[in-house]
């Protein structure tokens, strides 16, 4: 009888922890020993129950605090990423784009007679990027217009403003002023 007296005391849900838990059987001299010894056993603070609380709590604030430093490092390099590919596009629509004007200058210099209205040119070929040049004759013709425009949609305008001197072929074409992004 006293080995179930302790587990019957022992395992009866109490509120808090110095709380005595009561024990549901009569005490009789032999059962009075053990109960002692639980009420007694129970009734000591138990530091290790504290401290896994409180390292519950320490463990999520340290994910918390991670998960938050993750978070910030993540936005960053995405960031980054977009500026990279923003500054990849700008460079090749330069690159498109000049070859745009690269193209009006060597016709002029076989053909000073030749002009362009909105002819656009893939370059390179089969890579989706094109090239989209004006040169009109009328009005001094010295304004070459070239739009570049990537694969993905971005496009930007760069203007030339040339000089074209030579009585026969080949004409010598010289570039006297060079805009990006004028419409």
């Amino acid at each position: 009888m006293p080995i179930m007296a302790i587990i019957i005391c022992v395992i009866i849900p109490r509120a808090e922890i110095w709380e005595i838990p009561p024990c549901p059987i009569p005490i009789t001299r032999e059962a009075t020993w053990a109960h002692t010894e639980v009420l007694v056993a129970v009734g000591k603070k138990n530091k290790n129950l504290d401290r896994k609380g409180l390292a519950l709590v320490l463990v999520l604030f340290l994910i918390l605090f991670i998960s938050s430093i993750v978070a910030l490092l993540s936005e960053i390099f995405i960031t980054d990423i977009k500026i990279v590919q923003n500054h990849t596009d700008q460079i090749e629509l330069l690159y498109v784009a000049d070859a745009g004007i690269e193209y009006v200058i060597s016709q002029l210099v076989q053909n000073r007679a030749w002009t362009a209205d909105n002819l656009t040119i893939e370059f390179p070929a089969g890579s989706g990027n094109s090239y989209r040049i004006t040169f009109p004759r009328g009005g001094g013709g010295t304004t070459i217009q070239s739009v570049g425009s990537l694969a993905n949609g971005t496009t930007k305008v760069y203007q030339a403003q040339i000089r074209i001197s030579g009585r026969n072929p080949p004409y010598q074409v010289r570039m006297t002023n060079w805009k990006a992004g004028v419409i």
